[in-house]
C-alpha cells in the first residue's frame, strides 16, 4: 500500500512539474494573425513563464481542429465584448515552432 501511495505522489509531482514552465497571459486580445496554413497567432496581455521554444508574447492555434476553432470563437467573443481573457499554455510548440500551444483559455 505504501508503494502505491509513493507512486501516486511521484506521478502527481511529474504532472505538476511538466507544466511548471508553461506560459500564461491575461489581457485583452490585441493581435490576431491568420496565415495561409490556417494557423492563428494571437497576443493577449503579457505572457509569462514560457517554455524555451515559445519564449515570445504570442500563442499559436491550429484552426483546422475543433479545439482551435473553439479557442478562436472565444477570442472573437472576448474582443467583441471588450473583455480580457486568460490563456494557459501547454508547455509545447507543436502547432508552430516558435509559439506556445494553448492548453485552454477563458473570458474574464
Amino acid at each position: 500500500m505504501k508503494n502505491i501511495k509513493y507512486l501516486l505522489i511521484a506521478i502527481a509531482s511529474t504532472m505538476i512539474i511538466g507544466h511548471a514552465h508553461a506560459g500564461t497571459s491575461t489581457g485583452k486580445v490585441t493581435t490576431m494573425i491568420v496565415n495561409s496554413s490556417n494557423f492563428l497567432f494571437f497576443t493577449a496581455g503579457t505572457k509569462t513563464g514560457s517554455p524555451g521554444c515559445g519564449n515570445n508574447n504570442q500563442w499559436a492555434i491550429n484552426l483546422s481542429t475543433a479545439k482551435g476553432k473553439s479557442i478562436y470563437a472565444m477570442l472573437l467573443a472576448a474582443q467583441m465584448q471588450d473583455k480580457s481573457v486568460t490563456i494557459y499554455g501547454n508547455n509545447t510548440c507543436n502547432e508552430w515552432g516558435d509559439r506556445e500551444d494553448v492548453l485552454y483559455g477563458m473570458i474574464n
